[in-house]
């Protein structure tokens, strides 16, 4: 357990001769899969709130609030994934499983709407959306932790930063066919009858995650398959727990530490306190984040709504409500080969060198956009305008979610310690989903007259979301790696003495 990052012979398949600094033989079966689970999620995402409001006939501010609560379960469930995986079957055996109930959601959803069978509507979807969300949900985060799991720290830190740049950018690329091809088959290829075909658009899905995963599984021989570690997050619970009880009892004995945490080591060890130290610094970090996503998961359902009062006629095409997401996926496909070689140099001029830093930028980013789309809504009330005024804070929140997604996936992953790196990124996957839950509440009990103020209240909100962040990051050390590891030699050499 304690030399599962160490063994360098667990890393030789994922190390040899690589064809560039950051590109490992496992890399391309990884983001291709990557890639098409993308294009699948977020065109079953960008159809969903329309589908919700048309065709099963919800209310716009119901329909947005089942809309989040459906993708933050998503996120959630990054948790379950990552859990099952780490504690029994390992990542690789959960990737497939997760995939294979992924398929057999999206073919539910599919069969459902194939008018001639049927088959209620209402039970059906539901059964095929949430068997979705657990397959989607499971196989987020252990796909990220399984390619990061591929590199070796701290001596390929670099190679990792640049590997989730390109994963990202193979997200992108997925998401932005996506969000061009799923609302033209939505609303111009005819089915059954219908003057829509929900039953291809959910069938398209599920024949492209079967593809996904004979990928996936072509690259077996090149995986480096780390085993199963035990529940990581559920010893952490017990060391704080444990902290938390035998504190007041040391007190009374007159035995000071010098943090709270330590009163857990003669139980759990000092390694495994540490790493709890490490964990909840990290999760303090990331307390501000779930606002910053509060606001760019409004992408997908209120600037979409908002998109339905714009005039898309352009002439020669019109723009249909939910293709406007396209712009997201654009500026990712456009700026993240730029970013290690150009970008981020840029910035670094200015100040902006660390991925802290990098993450404040992007929340001022999301306070231009949400002022952007304020302004905006107010002069739909008055006027018939064209869709294309989407078109500045769309690219602007565009930017600002590569910098918030690239900044906290990161900051996770190397700040945490190498057992608990796979459990970590799920703060990534968790702010998200307390992101979609702030807003199927605030949609949810319709506290705002108007959308105005609704867009008003969100700019204000994370305005003052970044100045908390910039008051922790400020009062934030980054953790010391080779203390961990001098930990764990003194754990092995002491190991080594007994066992002789």
């Amino acid at each position: 357990m304690v030399n599962k990052y160490k063994n360098n012979k667990v890393f030789e398949k994922s190390t040899q001769k690589a064809a560039n600094p950051w590109f490992l033989k496992s890399t391309p079966f990884i983001v291709c899969d990557i890639f098409l689970e993308r294009y699948c999620t977020a065109g079953i995402l960008t159809i969903l709130p329309l589908f919700l409001h048309m065709k099963l006939g919800l209310e716009q501010a119901f329909a947005t609030s089942i809309f989040h609560i459906f993708e933050g379960m998503i996120q959630v469930f990054a948790i379950f994934g990552t859990i099952i995986g780490e504690t029994w079957i390992g990542l690789y055996a959960a990737i497939v499983i997760s995939s294979l109930v992924y398929i057999a959601g999206l073919s539910v959803i599919s069969i459902s709407m194939v008018d001639p069978l049927g088959l209620p509507i209402g039970f059906t979807v539901t059964l095929g959306l949430l068997i979705t969300l657990v397959g989607s949900g499971s196989l987020k985060n252990i796909l990220n932790a399984f390619g990061g799991g591929q590199h070796k720290l701290p001596e390929q830190k670099q190679q990792l930063e640049t590997y989730f740049s390109v994963q990202y950018f193979g997200i992108k690329c997925g998401s932005f066919l996506a969000r061009i091809s799923f609302p033209m088959i939505r609303a111009d290829v005819k089915c059954f009858g219908s003057t829509d075909c929900y039953s291809l658009s959910f069938g398209i899905p599920s024949a492209i995650m079967l593809i996904a995963a004979i990928v996936f599984l072509c690259g077996t021989g090149k995986y480096t398959k780390l085993k199963p570690n035990g529940n990581m997050l559920v010893k952490v619970i017990k060391v704080i727990k444990h902290a938390l009880t035998s504190k007041p009892k040391s007190l009374s004995e007159n035995e000071q530490k010098q943090h709270w945490l330590e009163y857990s080591e003669e139980k759990y060890g000092k390694k495994l306190v540490m790493e709890t130290k490490i964990a909840l610094k990290v999760v303090l970090m990331s307390l501000p984040v779930p606002i910053f996503w509060a606001c760019l998961m409004q992408q997908r359902s209120r600037w979409i709504f908002q998109a339905t009062k714009l005039d898309g006629h352009l002439g020669f095409y019109t723009i249909k409500p939910d293709q406007m997401i396209v712009i997201n996926s654009l500026m990712a496909i456009t700026l993240i080969p730029f970013l290690d070689k150009f970008i981020y140099p840029l910035l670094e001029k200015v100040g902006i060198k660390t991925t802290l830093q990098r993450l404040i930028f992007g929340g001022v980013l999301i306070v231009i956009a949400f002022t952007l789309s304020t302004i905006l809504e107010t002069q739909i009330e008055k006027n018939y305008i064209s869709i294309l005024w989407q078109l500045p804070q769309s690219s602007i929140i565009a930017i600002g979610e590569i910098f918030t997604y690239l900044s906290h996936m990161n900051f996770a992953y190397k700040e945490a310690p190498p057992s608990m790196k796979p459990v970590m990124m799920c703060l990534v996957y968790l702010s998200i989903a307390f992101g979609d839950l702030i807003i199927a509440v605030i949609s949810g009990i319709s506290i705002f007259h108007s959308q105005v103020c609704e867009f008003g209240f969100y700019a204000c909100l994370v305005f003052i979301d970044v100045i908390v962040l910039i008051f922790l990051a400020k009062n934030y050390k980054s953790v010391d790696h080779e203390l961990l590891e001098n930990l764990d030699k003194e754990i092995l050499n002491k190991e080594n003495i007994e066992k002789h």
